[in-house]
């Protein structure tokens, strides 16, 4: 083989290497330009919530996303479908925290979490004696079958300890995407539907037609902080905003 032969062959292997590299890039919708963490970086996220409690870090929201939930803010079409994702989750972050502020639930004290189950219920997440299943994390998970379910899907006694999620900034960051991902909130914001994200988290309170002005004004201030955050992100909020 010639020298020029070897030059031909290097070359037309190099090339093979590129088009697999970029077709990997293509199937996985996830080149470095694209993934989340290139558009809301650790200085954007201190921006975005400049009061919030140093619990809340962006190291352990960037672990908890990239170790179990690698499809958030990575899915979609295109840019835009992961930044609006971003936005449309640290908009009910922020009303659920008072931008990052809580870590759980203020006010809490005298509701009980587990008195409306049904036998099922019961049977299947029994509260533990002592326990109070109060909104914790970033999305403030609440009531026993929610940390039932995601103790099991993190692996973690969150039915018998739910103070857990208040202990490490990681397993916070962990239930609130575990929520956003198993409960329909990603899928409906990639269908450009911000409406549906408050029905799925609160639209017990906030989206009923007789909904009261206290429950209404919570349903304003998501969409408000969603539009803001989409304006940060320079992305078209979409119009199925209010629920």
């Amino acid at each position: 083989m010639t020298r020029n032969d070897l030059q031909h062959s290097f070359v037309a292997m190099a090339a093979l290497v590129l088009v697999l590299v970029l077709l990997l890039q293509g199937a996985s919708g996830q080149t470095e330009g694209s993934r989340w963490t290139s558009f809301v970086t650790q200085a954007r996220f201190e921006k975005l919530f400049p009061l919030r409690n140093p619990f809340y870090t962006y190291d352990a929201f960037r672990a908890a996303a990239s170790g179990r939930y690698p499809a958030f803010g990575n899915s979609g079409v295109g840019l835009d479908d992961r930044k609006r994702e971003l936005a449309a989750f640290l908009a009910n972050v922020y009303q659920e925290t008072g931008g990052l502020k809580e870590i759980w639930e203020q006010n809490a004290k005298g509701f009980d979490y587990c008195k409306n189950d049904t036998a099922d219920v019961r049977a299947k997440y029994p509260c533990a004696a002592g326990k109070a299943y109060i909104g914790r994390g970033p999305l403030q998970i609440s009531w026993n079958y929610n940390y039932g379910d995601c103790g099991k899907a993190l692996n973690l006694p969150l039915l018998t300890d739910p103070g857990r999620v208040a202990s490490k900034p990681l397993i916070a960051f962990q239930t609130a995407l575990w929520f956003w991902m198993s409960k329909g909130c990603h899928d409906a914001i990639l269908r450009k539907s911000f409406s549906s994200t408050i029905r799925i988290i609160n639209g017990g309170v906030e989206c009923k037609p007789d909904a009261k002005a206290v429950g209404h004004q919570q349903m304003l201030n998501r969409v408000q902080y969603y539009k803001n955050f989409c304006t940060e992100l320079s992305v078209d909020p979409g119009i199925d905003l209010e629920c």
